[in-house]
């Protein structure tokens, strides 16, 4: 490689090893300042919270009411007082010869409560509800589902940071090659100016060479416009401030192609969640049977005028189910065929992930092989190239064979940019595939 070639290289390197990051760091970033994954884990704090409600419905609950009430008329019961009374009150006043026993008139007795007050405080105790037991384990279920949600998305994030940051480093390589274009073809330049001034070559020789230096600038500029856009990509999906500076990633020349054992899939797992919340909804369905126990008490004072007269109420309530024409039957029926229906779904689901996980580490491999094999004729390309600009300085050649052979190098090097970021971007699949990136 020339000496302009060999600078870049150095300074790429010095400039990865001086602001060393890693893909964590990135990932994080990303994570932080994604606000669907916000949204996520708000629904999972929304999840949390109904476990722990569904936890508390074993405790007791504690209510208080008072209960006022004015009435006039409706209906009313008779009760003949006097002419049960009179008669053995005029006999005692005879046998007495006293009025101490008057007489008494009959009366009525008013159906609704006037002036009439009832304030009581009331305690409720489920005792044994297995339909609380089942509700607090779906629940707790619904919480692990919502985290395995989030880490798969959180893994589909560090994917898309992955290849937004392998684009941006192949439009900025790629702009840095056409820089080196443009220093090789201005030394042909300068050395055809020599030339004409010595009467070795003509001013045509020049023309072209000049034209072939435009051609290379408006590159430049084509490539330096792509690698900003991929890198406020970059920016974008990873909430970074256009102030902020975007880190750089310690990496090899290319990837490893060993085979990386992973972790389960977040998406079989949530298949599991959903067989177990299943599971549960056919063991509410064969409690039908079961007893519903709870208790209840009741205190406080009723009385009319506002009087105090304390009371204290102990119940115990019995619930049992004895018959619905077969429909819990019928539920649990169709919770094993779902069962059923998500287990096989599950086996499909294992064979596509691990066929997957093979799929993109021959990707893998094969796009390294394809860099590794330009990678040679980058260095050919070179000598060719070094060989014409000192016979074309001596006249030996001309000017179309120094062109062509910078071309052939920029080619060559386009080309080897292009299947080594390639060969990173089948990488970042490959760790999506095995579900190797830790996500907490």
């Amino acid at each position: 490689m020339n000496t302009n070639n060999i600078l870049f290289f150095f300074l790429l390197f010095l400039s990865f090893s001086g602001r060393s990051q890693n893909f964590e760091s990135l990932v994080q970033k990303a994570w932080s300042n994604n606000q669907s994954l916000r949204a996520k884990s708000f629904e999972l704090e929304s999840a949390s919270a109904q476990f722990l409600q569904a936890k508390a419905m074993f405790g007791p609950t504690a209510s208080a009411g008072v209960q006022y009430t004015l009435a006039a008329g409706g209906r009313t019961i008779d009760l003949p007082i006097g002419d049960l009374l009179n008669p053995v009150y005029g006999t005692l006043n005879q046998l007495t010869s006293t009025n101490r026993f008057p007489q008494i008139e009959n009366t009525a007795i008013q159906f609704l409560p006037n002036n009439f007050y009832d304030a009581k405080v009331t305690l409720t105790q489920p005792i044994y509800y297995p339909d609380l037991y089942i509700n607090r384990d779906v629940k707790y279920q619904q919480v692990l589902a919502k985290e395995l949600e989030i880490k798969s998305y959180k893994r589909w994030i560090s994917q898309e940071v992955m290849t937004a940051y392998f684009q941006w480093m192949t439009a900025s390589e790629a702009s840095q090659i056409y820089k080196n274009a443009l220093v090789t073809i201005e030394e042909a330049s300068r050395a055809t100016t020599s030339m004409i001034k010595n009467g070795i070559a003509t001013p045509i020789a020049l023309s072209r060479i000049d034209n072939q230096k435009a051609s290379i600038q408006a590159l430049i500029i084509d490539s330096e416009s792509n690698a900003i856009n991929a890198q406020s990509y970059v920016r974008y999906i990873t909430g970074l401030n256009n102030a902020d500076s975007v880190p750089m990633i310690t990496m090899g020349e290319l990837p490893d192609t060993v085979t990386i054992n992973g972790s389960t899939r977040e998406e079989l797992m949530l298949i599991d969640r959903g067989v177990t919340m299943t599971n549960l909804g056919m063991k509410k369905e064969q409690q039908f049977y079961k007893p519903r126990i709870g208790a209840g008490v009741d205190m406080g004072s009723q009385a009319f005028n506002f009087g105090w007269q304390p009371y204290a109420i102990l119940g115990l309530n019995v619930d049992v189910s004895l018959y619905d024409h077969k429909r819990h039957k019928h539920a649990i029926s169709s919770y094993r065929a779902d069962i059923n229906s998500l287990e096989a779904k599950k086996a499909d689901a294992s064979k596509k992930f691990d066929l997957m996980q093979s799929i993109a580490h021959q990707d893998l491999v094969s796009s390294v092989r394809q860099a590794m094999s330009i990678k040679p004729r980058i260095v050919i390309a070179n000598k060719v190239y070094g060989d014409a600009i000192r016979r074309y300085k001596e006249g030996i050649t001309n000017y179309l064979e120094v062109i062509d052979s910078q071309s052939q190098i920029t080619q060559m090097e386009l080309q080897y940019n292009i299947a080594k970021f390639k060969a990173w971007n089948k990488w970042a699949n490959y760790v999506y595939a095995t579900a190797s990136f830790p996500v907490q």
